[in-house]
């Protein structure tokens, strides 16, 4: 779930301010993040989850950074892409020690609903 997260925050926020000035892209991007990442903070308080939206609320602002320079910068699209890649990568592997969660990429759900419809 974190890493669809990361990849629709990004690209999402990206398609949202791609033609957007650099001041609309700032106000564009706390907008479209603020919401999210305060659910997710609130949220955690109340379910003793913290550890595990850590690295939402840190791996999504830095993606909000990345795309600020991105877009005010647009002459770097490859290095935005790397970057993008390595974000997540690096995200994943500090939300598994983290969070203490081993299993992101653990294929045994994809398994199970496979069977569910084979089996049908």
């Amino acid at each position: 779930m974190f890493i669809t997260f990361l990849l629709l925050n990004i690209f999402v926020s990206y398609f949202v301010v791609r033609n957007k000035e650099k001041k609309e892209v700032r106000h564009n991007l706390i907008w479209i993040n603020a919401p999210i990442l305060g659910l997710l903070l609130i949220t955690s308080f109340f379910t003793d989850g913290i550890r595990v939206v850590i690295p939402y609320l840190i791996f999504s602002i830095l993606g909000a950074v990345l795309l600020y320079y991105y877009v005010t910068s647009p002459s770097k699209k490859v290095a935005f892409f790397v970057a993008g890649l390595v974000l997540i990568a690096v995200g994943v592997f500090s939300f598994e020690s983290i969070s203490g969660v081993s299993d992101t990429f653990d294929g045994s759900y994809y398994l199970d609903l496979y069977k569910k419809f084979v089996n049908k």
